[in-house]
């Protein structure tokens, strides 16, 4: 493969990498609960289906901490999408409306979170 096949390959992947990490709302809902660095704790791998509406099988990782959960993407996928730390108080809210609508989905996550992020 030519340096410029590698060059291209780069881009698009970044390119990809940007788009859906937008589309997915994970810029939006890292700006809303930064993480400044990922917290020590045994990390959940293979958990998370499909950050609505992209599917995430793989690409994202979750590490329980006593401030909140953070997720954070695999190696590959770290361009743009820095660690987020939700506080468990949110997370609570969501449980309560999981067991009431039975799905995050739809106003399932608008009572404390921007974006809709799918735990599966």
């Amino acid at each position: 493969m030519s340096i410029l096949g590698v060059l291209l390959f780069a881009v698009a992947w970044l390119g990809l990498d940007y788009v859906l990490s937008v589309q997915s709302g994970w810029r939006a809902l890292a700006a809303q609960f930064p993480a400044s660095s990922r917290p020590a704790g045994p990390r959940v791998r293979w958990q998370v289906v499909r950050f609505v509406p992209i599917p995430e099988a793989g690409v994202t990782n979750m590490i329980p901490s006593p401030t909140g959960l953070c997720i954070y993407a695999g190696l590959l996928y770290r361009s743009f999408r820095p660690p987020i730390l939700i506080p468990w108080p949110l997370i609570a809210v969501a449980r309560e409306v999981l067991g009431k609508c039975g799905s995050f989905g739809g106003s399932a996550m608008r009572s404390g979170l921007q974006t809709q992020p799918r735990f599966g």
